[in-house]
């Protein structure tokens, strides 16, 4: 019994080609607020995979295995559905073709590909290519208020009190002189932990 050509061009993806595209959205969800439209093409693709009316893993696969919020998966997906029909729109006004069909096939891997260029040369065009080529975001200094106890006399303990509001109205000094405290404080729990050994 022969199938229909249809049936023959579409396959079931392999595990090993879910776990790409998986890893390829991990790699693009740090940056999500400056890929968004590359990761809506990847979820969309990712959701075709896996999603199956009454049976389907694409939800839980997005929200547990990989981490992403629900809402954000979905707002990620609708604005890469917004966004490839506008840019199909602006490629046939372009191409002076028929504006009213504006369908887009996101099964079609040229196609996908042909509307992420269009989006990088119109990001060209348009000087944005601070955000085509944005370093990843470094982790913002994490600092936090320590209370250390010190058990000294009551006379050192008031020189010091007095001192470090001293020390306080100096925001640089007081900073490096926490650093100093906090790393000898370190290297004194390290020696003392080596010499219990």
């Amino acid at each position: 019994m022969a199938t229909s050509t249809a049936e023959s061009k579409v396959s079931a993806p392999t595990g090993p080609e879910i776990e790409d595209l998986k890893a390829e959205i991990r790699a693009l969800f740090p940056d999500y607020l400056t890929r968004r439209f590359e990761l809506g093409m990847k979820l969309i693709q990712l959701q075709k995979m896996l999603a199956h009316p009454g049976n389907g893993t694409f939800t839980e696969v997005a929200t547990i295995e990989l981490k992403i919020p629900h809402s954000t998966v979905y707002d990620l997906i609708d604005f890469a559905e917004a966004e490839a029909a506008r840019l199909k729109k602006l490629s046939l006004s372009e191409n002076r073709t028929d504006p009213d069909n504006i369908d887009v096939d996101l099964d079609d891997p040229e196609e996908v590909a042909r509307l992420l260029e269009l989006f990088k040369q119109e990001a060209e065009r348009e000087k944005d290519l601070e955000y085509l080529h944005r370093p990843p975001r470094k982790p913002k200094p994490y600092k936090k208020d320590v209370n250390l106890h010190l058990i000294v006399n009551r006379d050192t303990r008031v020189a010091t009190v007095r001192a470090w509001k001293v020390l306080k109205r100096y925001k640089q000094v007081h900073e490096k002189l926490c650093y100093k405290l906090a790393k000898e404080v370190i290297r004194a729990a390290a020696k003392l932990e080596k010499d219990l050994d």
